[in-house]
């Protein structure tokens, strides 16, 4: 999508996180939709293990 790209801060990208540009969430109703479209690829992620 215009103005996402792999999150890489350190020269090896980060599996499963995307950075967005500020014009990419520049109103409400873009920043809105990428919290929706997060929260909804989380809740589909398997449950983590707990600590022993």
């Amino acid at each position: 999508m215009p103005g996402v790209r792999v999150m890489d801060f350190t020269g090896r990208p980060m599996k499963g996180y995307v950075y967005i540009d500020p014009p990419a969430i520049a109103d409400d109703s873009q920043l809105k939709a990428w919290v929706s479209w997060c929260v909804q690829y989380v809740a589909g992620l398997p449950a983590k293990g707990g600590k022993q």
